[in-house]
């Protein structure tokens, strides 16, 4: 049972992965590049909620302390679990690196504290 769930994921990842290509060109062509921003940033914070679920066990395994928040809240955004971790010093190496990456790409944030500190919720 548990290879057959394995299969079906995979197909089901990669057909996610082909319908949000051909998805990001239909944006473009219905909304025009400059107008699709706010789509894209919703596709994207939908997505920041759902791999904070979903990926919860690596997560937990791999950027926090025993000690830290844990990830997968329902409707809580992976930045807002870093910023929490950062705030209690419970990040581990991996996830010090994600925490820094999110606030040098960033920049709407730099002088308000990171994007972390932003999406706390």
């Amino acid at each position: 049972m548990t290879i057959i769930l394995l299969i079906i994921s995979a197909i089901a990842v990669g057909v996610f992965l082909i319908t949000y290509i051909i998805n990001i060109g239909c944006v473009i062509y219905v909304y025009g590049f400059k107008n699709s921003s706010k789509m894209f940033y919703e596709t994207l914070l939908n997505l920041d909620i759902f791999g904070c679920r979903e990926f919860r066990c690596f997560f937990n395994l791999s950027m926090i302390t025993k000690k830290g928040y844990q990830f997968g809240k329902v409707g809580e955004t992976i930045s807002s679990v870093l910023e929490k971790n950062k705030l209690t010093n419970t990040l581990s190496w991996f996830g010090l690196f994600w925490y820094y990456l999110l606030y040098i790409v960033d920049i709407r944030y730099w002088k308000k504290g990171g994007h972390c500190y932003n999406s706390i919720i």
